[in-house]
């Protein structure tokens, strides 16, 4: 099992999970991954768990992250109706921000403390884009 995981079981709602850490080699999969979502072409929404992250802050990790969403920009702009991102650590939401600072993304996006209101969020966000959500998707959690 990749040690970050994107899971699609609730498509349209994409659901990323990081652990406390991982290589770059993971991140290099999981953007590989992400690419693969891409080439679908189909509309999705994004709910990534990064509370438990810990290496967020390093610079390498967050140079990595800003030239992936670079890249896939055009994709990500067409395909993602918005973006939420479930970080409790002021030291993590500051490394987001700072990532979004150098590549702003090109869809609705936040950041939250908890899954409640990441899910409240997200269900904002497919109203507005015109995507049903599974009914799974209110129950999940950390």
């Amino acid at each position: 099992m990749p040690a970050i995981v994107l899971d699609t079981s609730l498509f349209p709602l994409v659901v990323s999970r990081f652990p406390s850490t991982w290589t770059e080699d993971d991140l290099t999969a999981y953007f590989a991954a992400f690419v693969a979502l891409h080439a679908r072409e189909q509309p999705f929404l994004h709910l990534s768990d990064i509370s438990r992250a810990e290496n967020m802050s390093k610079a390498g990790m967050r140079k990595k992250a800003a030239d992936f969403m670079s890249v896939e920009r055009g994709r990500s702009e067409r395909l993602c109706k918005g973006a939420v991102q479930v970080a409790q650590s002021a030291l993590v939401r500051g490394a987001i921000t700072a990532i979004q600072w150098v590549t702003p993304p090109p869809y609705p996006h936040a950041v939250v403390a908890s899954w409640p209101e990441a899910i409240a969020w997200i269900g904002t966000q497919a109203a507005a884009a015109g995507l049903s959500l599974p009914p799974a998707t209110m129950r999940l959690s950390t």
